[in-house]
């Protein structure tokens, strides 16, 4: 089982034979403090569309047009299109009202990071969050299942941990530390249980929480993906 070794940069214990893996990938310092790590990560991978280093209205319009597109498979439904869009700017709204401390219409990591904190605070689970927050966390489980039927299995995992360019030699061990119950049997996941391992995997502080792995073995990242959107946002 993988675990996370907190005196070498929270990087999981793994066996020898995949200690390779970790050659070329990231050893920055950022993640000596793994909660803010997974909290850039959430902001780079769910937040930030284009990846400029921080996120606005056009990044949530980006967002919602994936998301028709994907419900569409490929069609094009105007109507559908213009719902996702309200929807998100909707979301974007409730978000910028909550974090965009400086109201300047752009919403910066260390603005996210410092909402985050203050909710962690509050909230016990993901039934805590606020409804956009909620929303934003359902509708993300969408880019991992693949084939739409409100499951994730652990070749829909692999795809989401190629198109995020992490070491597919962890896969498989990543995703069983995320099974549990009847999961472990069923070999699955589905929403429900996503949206709390993705509420554990942003709000939780403990480096082996049940969601560490839920977006990936982030130790597996190379470290110039890294050093770049950290440059860009400002980290």
């Amino acid at each position: 089982m993988l675990q996370f070794d907190t005196n070498l940069l929270c990087i999981p214990k793994l066996g020898a034979s995949k200690m390779s893996s970790r050659q070329g990938r990231t050893s920055s310092p950022l993640m000596s403090d793994f909660p803010r790590f997974k909290a850039l990560w959430f902001f780079k991978s769910v937040l930030d569309a284009d990846g400029n280093g921080y996120t606005n209205e056009e990044d949530f319009v980006r967002i919602a047009l994936v998301h028709a597109v994907m419900f569409c498979k490929g069609a094009y439904f105007k109507d559908i299109y213009d719902m996702y869009i309200r929807n998100y700017q909707e979301m974007w709204s409730e978000l910028a009202r909550a974090a965009d401390t400086n109201q300047d219409g752009v919403i910066t990591f260390q603005e996210w990071h410092s909402y985050v904190t203050t909710l962690r605070s509050r909230v016990r689970s993901f039934e805590d969050l606020p409804e956009f927050l909620k929303k934003m966390i359902e509708n993300h489980f969408s880019n991992y299942d693949e084939n739409h039927d409100g499951q994730i299995d652990i070749n829909e995992y692999r795809l989401y941990l190629c198109g995020k360019n992490m070491d597919l030699k962890l896969a498989t061990d990543c995703f069983q530390t995320l099974l549990t119950g009847k999961d472990q049997a069923r070999g699955t996941i589905n929403k429900k249980e996503f949206c709390a391992l993705m509420f554990d995997f942003l709000f939780s502080t403990q480096p082996n929480s049940g969601g560490t792995y839920i977006c990936g073995p982030l130790q597996s990242v190379k470290s110039t993906v890294i050093d770049v959107y950290t440059h860009l946002a400002g980290v």
